[in-house]
């Protein structure tokens, strides 16, 4: 990434979507960095929309809802990331800014304040 002009697309907690004017794009979740051109970045959104999450959170016989399953595969062969659905719905939210979803809700531990419960 060049680090000039750059417009941020989307950002999160989580992470963030930016475009540079050189025309690449950075995508950052948690602890994890993509670069994509904007060819590559229309493939990785064609990707995720593919990705059937109900049949990957029914391959794995773990029950705990935090358990991650739902993968994306990468061109490096001995790379997998692998997301909780939650986590994957957090990343759809920062590529796909503009589409509504379930998550979009503010939580009680989403809060990073003190709360008096009085």
């Amino acid at each position: 990434m060049c680090h000039k002009n750059i417009k941020i697309i989307s950002s999160t907690k989580e992470g963030s979507l930016i475009k540079c004017e050189c025309g690449s794009y950075t995508f950052k979740f948690n602890n994890i960095i993509f670069e994509f051109t904007e060819h590559e970045l229309r493939s990785f959104k064609k990707y995720l929309m593919k990705i059937n999450v109900d049949y990957w959170e029914n391959q794995c016989i773990c029950n705990i809802t935090t358990c991650r399953k739902i993968p994306i595969i990468t061109s490096q062969g001995n790379l997998l990331l692998i997301f909780n659905r939650l986590e994957f719905e957090k990343i759809k939210k920062i590529i796909f800014p503009n589409k509504k979803s379930n998550f979009d809700l503010l939580k009680y531990k989403d809060l990073q304040l003190p709360i008096c419960k009085n």
